[in-house]
């Protein structure tokens, strides 16, 4: 049952007919912290959902209105995996740090990934993101890689959205999985990545 996520602006018809077209069975509509248009109910045979990325103290509230609460990786993730518990963590890789001397730093090492596990946290990455990156593309990748590796070893789910604000920034099931599997996944895990 692959899923992804959009977010749309006013376009939701069109996001939700295309989600449809490409072989979608669930889509989740992001929204930023604010008011979420009521869904009308859609006869398009894929299930709508509402989702919400908020700031780590706003997730209680949020898991009350919305099927999927994420938050960015921020300062201190330890905390927010632990006390806020949102379902996902977006941009670990894509903040703005040096590396070290023998690896990556990707803002995961294995005690945060074992609190994740524990907490039924999940790693988010965005498609979008990746295909236009704000910082070099060979050091996001290797983030990703190693971000990669440490989830399948603790045990921590990865999802990965396209993160589309328009139809034609989509891509289908295939295409996201193949591009899982690119980056170190294998077949089955790839496939996971888009069950949410």
């Amino acid at each position: 049952m692959p899923s992804d996520i959009v977010l749309p602006s006013g376009n939701e018809d069109a996001l939700i007919k295309m989600a449809k077209y490409l072989g979608y069975s669930t889509l989740y509509l992001l929204y930023d912290k604010g008011d979420i248009p009521k869904l009308v109910n859609h006869d398009a045979g894929i299930t709508v959902h509402t989702a919400m990325v908020v700031p780590p103290k706003d997730v209680a509230q949020a898991r009350k209105r919305v099927g999927l609460v994420i938050c960015h990786s921020a300062e201190d993730d330890r905390a927010v995996v632990e006390g806020a518990k949102p379902d996902a963590i977006l941009g670990f890789e894509l903040r703005q740090r040096k590396d070290f001397l023998n690896a990556r730093n990707s803002g995961l090492n294995h005690v945060l990934c074992n609190i994740m596990r524990q907490n039924n946290v999940a790693l988010a990455l965005s498609l979008k993101a990746i295909l236009h990156p704000k910082i070099p593309r060979e050091e996001l990748m290797g983030r990703i890689i190693q971000n990669i590796v440490l989830c399948r070893k603790y045990g921590v789910h990865v999802i990965l959205g396209s993160f589309a604000q328009s139809t034609c920034q989509m891509r289908s099931p295939h295409d996201i999985i193949a591009f899982c599997r690119f980056i170190g996944m294998d077949g089955k895990e790839a496939k996971l990545s888009l069950d949410y």
